[in-house]
């Protein structure tokens, strides 16, 4: 009995014994996983940062690559724009040119005609754009604004129900007028010519676009005038203007103004075709730049 005792006594003993190295064992694993793991995501971000580092470095070059391409780029077309500068004698300019002027239509001889325009006055202003393409050619372009007034030979009304122009009655000039102004945005394309004195002119296009336009009718009484009636956006004005130029002009350049003088004439008719009952009014000016 007192051997059995025993037995069971050291039985229980080592299983205490067994337990408490299993659990010992268990809990050294665990630290030592943990540690790896730390070590793990330690390495890990060292890792991140050096990848980090090496594509900030790899960025730099590249940066560093496209500005020397750039800067080589740059000095090339700055030699080559010296070189045509010095072959050309002259440069990529611009030049304001404001100007004032006066436009006869190709119908002043048909006074009987409803619409016939006696005169028209005009001004405005483009910037031109002049780039070098020979010794002596140069290709001009630009933006500008114009307003122009045409004035009627006879006493005219607005039919805003047809779009037409009416005939109120032949009136004297100087006792009742009717105009219409319109103002419009012009787009240059010429060809500059060159001697070795300087620029002599050019030729070539300006297309234009009517933005706006105002139809009126006044008349004079005891010395002042007045607006009987007034229409604006009405349908009578083409809107659209295709002006074939000749510029003539044998000053070089005076600061950034380039003066001239200009003559011109609108391929395109200057009221719609049903205005003036087909009958294809063009106008024919010519033109000062200041």
């Amino acid at each position: 009995m007192k051997r059995l005792f025993i037995a069971m006594a050291a039985i229980m003993l080592s299983a205490g014994i067994a337990k408490a190295q299993v659990v010992d064992t268990t809990a050294q694993y665990q630290q030592q996983l943990q540690i790896q793991q730390a070590e793990a995501e330690k390495a890990a971000k060292e890792a991140a940062k050096e990848q980090e580092r090496i594509e900030k470095e790899q960025a730099k070059i590249e940066r560093a690559n496209e500005k020397a391409i750039k800067d080589q780029q740059a000095a090339e077309k700055k030699a080559r724009r010296e070189a045509r500068e010095a072959n050309y004698g002259r440069g990529f300019s611009f030049s304001v040119d404001p100007y004032v002027g006066y436009a006869a239509h190709s119908r002043i001889d048909h006074y009987e005609d409803i619409c016939n325009i006696r005169s028209g006055l005009n001004l405005g202003a483009n910037i031109h754009f002049d780039y070098p393409l020979t010794k002596r050619i140069d290709f001009e372009s630009g933006i500008g604004v114009r307003v122009t007034n045409h004035t009627f030979s006879h006493n005219l009304k607005y039919n805003e129900a047809t779009g037409l122009l009416d005939t109120v009655s032949v009136t004297h000039a100087l006792y009742r007028e009717s105009s219409l102004g319109e103002s419009s945005i012009i787009v240059p394309i010429h060809f500059a010519f060159y001697h070795k004195e300087g620029r002599v002119g050019y030729v070539g296009f300006d297309f234009g676009y009517s933005v706006s336009n105002h139809f009126a009718n006044q008349s004079i009484v005891d010395g002042k005038l007045n607006v009987d009636y007034s229409f604006n956006n009405t349908k009578v004005l083409n809107p659209w203007r295709i002006d074939f130029v000749i510029c003539t002009n044998k000053s070089k350049k005076f600061l950034i103004f380039r003066p001239g003088i200009q003559l011109y004439y609108n391929l395109l008719p200057v009221l719609v075709g049903g205005a003036n009952n087909g009958v294809k009014i063009h106008e024919l000016g010519i033109r000062l730049a200041l």
